[in-house]
């Protein structure tokens, strides 16, 4: 399975590089969009470097950075919220108590909206 080959195919359908996260108890940090570059490169350098890691921990241990951890965690919490919608992260005043706080989302047309009992195909080049 490669990266730049297969989960990339979701980025369009998903919109993921559209979504933006603030670490909520970390305002100093800014607002982290993990997915942009893939949008932009093709490629997660986050990602590349966690996989660099995972295969060999001695050679690649200066890509294990507290930076791509946290790249790495936003882009977990963007696919839940990318997956299960805008009631999975805390809105509101909750927001604040919350590690991540999504502040930015995509924009879906209606054509781009599922609604129950109207079936309609989209293809999207998931081959």
């Amino acid at each position: 399975m490669n990266i730049r080959k297969d989960y990339v195919k979701i980025l369009r359908a998903m919109k993921l590089n559209e979504y933006e996260v603030e670490l909520t108890w970390y305002p100093w940090v800014g607002a982290a969009k993990p997915f942009e570059e893939w949008a932009r490169t093709g490629m997660l350098l986050w990602y590349l470097d966690y996989n660099k890691v995972k295969h060999d921990r001695l050679g690649n241990f200066e890509a294990a950075t507290l930076r791509n951890a946290m790249a790495a965690v936003a882009g977990c919490f963007i696919m839940l919220c990318a997956q299960f919608g805008w009631d999975f992260a805390r809105r509101g005043p909750e927001a604040s108590s919350a590690f991540f706080r999504l502040i930015r989302g995509p924009s879906w047309s209606p054509s781009e909206l599922y609604v129950p009992g109207t079936p309609r195909r989209v293809n999207y080049d998931f081959a």
